[in-house]
């Protein structure tokens, strides 16, 4: 199998295909000969179940052609069918599932290591502390960074909005720009007045 996923499905589906000519074509050789031999031999092929195995096996020298064919597309069917079960049973190969991390997933549960020891004997939680953001209310004329300002808002309220940087003091901060929005109620005044 190819290591594209794409690509191997195209070749088993031209393999399967390759498959089910090999079969339809040794079926209707063997129909065309049983009607070449009697009406009834091409009804019980047709209808009866497995009688045309039966047919081709003890007519042999007649039927080997036919039978080749569809005993070829049987054993294209079992092989096609055994390399995917073995691909799923082994999770490898093109259709394996491939996780978030790039890995094939095992779905053999894995042991916890710290499955017998006491939660009351754990003494230490390592939880990075990062220094809060250091965000304030904008007073008139300072538009620097880190400083909420109020915005237009379609909103009862007042919206005021900050997009925080992270501190370059930090280099294990998220490195990523945040967006806060605060809305609150209008002042008493302009709750008041008239629209």
């Amino acid at each position: 199998m190819t290591g594209n996923t794409v690509s191997t499905t195209i070749v088993m589906f031209i393999v399967v295909f390759f498959a089910m000519g090999c079969t339809a074509v040794g079926g209707i050789g063997l129909l065309i000969l049983a009607a070449e031999e009697s009406f009834g031999e091409f009804l019980l092929c047709f209808f009866v179940p497995l009688y045309s195995l039966f047919y081709a096996i003890t007519r042999f020298e007649r039927t080997k052609g036919p039978f080749a064919a569809i005993f070829s597309g049987v054993v294209v069917y079992l092989v096609v069918g055994l390399s995917l079960i073995i691909a799923k049973e082994t999770q490898s190969g093109p259709f394996a599932k491939v996780g978030p991390g790039g890995r094939a997933q095992n779905n053999v549960a894995q042991v916890d290591p710290d499955a017998d020891v006491d939660l009351e004997d754990l003494k230490e939680f390592h939880i990075q502390i990062h220094t809060p953001l250091p965000l304030e209310w904008a007073e008139p004329g300072n538009t620097s960074a880190n400083v909420f300002q109020e915005r237009p808002s379609a909103s009862i309220g007042r919206m005021f909005e900050v997009t925080s940087s992270p501190d370059p003091d930090q280099p294990d901060a998220p490195a990523s720009r945040m967006k806060f929005r605060v809305f609150l109620p209008r002042k008493d005044k302009e709750r008041n007045s008239p629209a």
